[in-house]
């Protein structure tokens, strides 16, 4: 069986706070650099559509974060490593049925590098992987960070 999802306009709002800043400047690439740790995750209005056997089943979702004991340290060289962990608390409505997990994200950025072009900030895992998310708003205590998704995964089952 094939499956196929899509994911479409993923948004997800993440919200660090800086541990060791201490001025109120305008946002600046320099800003970034530093240990910031993460407090809030949002992602809202996400629909999956999944099909099987050519029938497409689409569901609903939203997603929260707890337990957050991630840091991220952006150093000046554009380098950045990642640790800690958090809870994805996932609430999934299929034909008219909610129900809600919980999902365990380990080291979610690991290290890689950055780059911060305007208002969007350009991720680049050890793994190739790579990512944009906008700045939302970013100062010496708080950086707030938009990313859209819009994926197709295939797998074969």
């Amino acid at each position: 069986m094939k499956k196929a999802i899509k994911i479409l306009s993923l948004l997800m709002l993440v919200l660090f706070a800086a541990c060791k800043k201490d001025d109120d400047t305008k946002s600046s690439e320099s800003d970034i650099v530093g240990t910031w740790k993460l407090t809030a995750l949002t992602c809202g209005d996400c629909t999956s559509t999944t099909e099987v056997n050519g029938t497409s089943i689409t569901s609903t979702f939203k997603t929260t974060g707890k337990d957050f004991t991630n840091e991220v340290n952006f150093k000046s060289d554009g380098t950045y490593t990642s640790s800690g962990s958090y809870t994805a608390v996932q609430e999934i409505t299929v034909a008219g049925s909610t129900f809600t997990q919980d999902i365990p994200i380990g080291d979610f950025l690991g290290e890689g590098t950055y780059e911060v072009n305007g208002d969007v900030m350009t991720t680049t895992a050890s793994t190739g992987e790579t990512g944009d998310a906008t700045i939302i708003s970013l100062n010496a205590q708080k950086m707030e960070l938009k990313v859209s998704v819009n994926e197709v995964i295939n797998s074969g089952g």
